[in-house]
């Protein structure tokens, strides 16, 4: 049995790394295979059935030279199906944003690992109706949702890069409003309670409440809880801030100290952080 693999020339060597391994595998089997390019980019994979064991030989071989294709395109992606996905994107295949879109896409395991079954899939079903392939004409007319993955993976890296980049100006506004604040305390305490809620002492631990006008009902919504901390502490504008408490916030502890840097600190444990663990 024999398949006939075409590349292009510039991935010869990256198919060669592929197929060489594929085929190893079935020769640790026992299987009798080979493959000789010429041309370059012109490969020929060979097997020799065995008289019994015909059938699963073949199906083992078809599936290895599968292997070795889709192993191929989905690590050369970009060049099968990156000219049409980077028109999509309005810019140039080297825009720096483009390129590190592609650098976050090829550090997705979990994308290219399913993009890679997939191509097996349909160069499995190819090779079952005709023994060859053009590897540049069917990534062009048979993996086609391999195309529809990337496209809907990169809409959601340009949103996260969107928000992430709306972020870095939100947080940078918080750091300049914090810094102009002329009257600022010299430290608050943050005691962190059940059910997100908190209170605030300054450095004497007297009850910071009243100065802040705030309500005594927190509300029953954890983000809703975490934004009035932010507001609190940006208000006060404190020196220093030190969170007290068995219980964290995770999401609002990391804007707090993208915001305060250096100021923010967690207390190891002092008289009071005893009493309130004990509530």
């Amino acid at each position: 049995m024999e398949i006939k693999v075409v590349v292009d020339p510039e991935h010869s060597e990256t198919f060669d790394t592929f197929v060489r391994r594929e085929l190893k595998i079935l020769r640790t089997r026992g299987m009798r295979v080979q493959y000789k390019e010429k041309p370059k980019g012109f490969f020929r994979c060979r097997m020799t059935e065995h008289r019994f064991f015909g059938r699963v030989d073949r199906k083992g071989f078809t599936a290895a030279i599968a292997n070795g294709v889709a192993a191929l395109v989905t690590a050369q992606w970009q060049a099968y199906f990156g000219p049409e996905l980077v028109r999509g994107q309005d810019c140039t295949s080297d825009d720096p944003d483009w390129v590190r879109l592609c650098e976050r896409l090829n550090e997705d395991r979990a994308l290219m690992r399913k993009l890679r079954n997939m191509a097996t899939t349909r160069i499995s079903q190819h090779l079952e109706e005709c023994p060859m392939v053009d590897v540049e004409g069917l990534a062009r007319f048979r993996l086609n949702d391999l195309a529809d993955q990337l496209i809907d993976a990169l809409a959601w890296l340009v949103d996260d890069q969107i928000f992430q980049q709306e972020n870095e100006e939100f947080i940078s506004i918080l750091k300049n409003f914090t810094k102009r604040r002329e009257e600022r305390l010299d430290v608050v305490n943050v005691v962190i309670e059940a059910g997100s809620r908190f209170t605030l002492y300054d450095g004497s631990f007297e009850d910071l409440s009243q100065k802040l006008e705030m309500d005594a009902h927190f509300l029953e919504d954890e983000v809703r809880n975490e934004d009035l901390l932010i507001s609190s502490l940006l208000t006060l504008s404190p020196l220093k801030i030190v969170l007290h408490g068995k219980r964290c916030l995770p999401v609002t502890l990391e804007t707090l100290r993208e915001v305060f840097g250096s100021t923010i600190t967690q207390c190891s444990g002092c008289e009071q952080c005893a009493i309130w663990n004990k509530a």
